[in-house]
């Protein structure tokens, strides 16, 4: 595939040195695509409720 658009949602954060699959994967997709990674983890609040956006992200394409 190429010059897609890709959304990749995770809770491991891009800037920590540990690699992940779901990192590796994002890093050889966006080889030949657009990747936004979403850290999950400081969107969705702790209840599990309405997942809400930070402003930024919305309208990013």
């Amino acid at each position: 595939m190429k010059n897609r658009d890709f959304i990749i949602t995770s809770l491991q954060p891009w800037d920590i040195e540990i690699g992940s699959t779901i990192k590796n994967t994002a890093l050889e997709i966006s080889k030949n695509n657009r990747v936004l990674y979403i850290n999950t983890r400081w969107i969705i609040p702790p209840d599990y409720g309405e997942i809400k956006i930070k402003p930024g992200l919305a309208g990013w394409m």
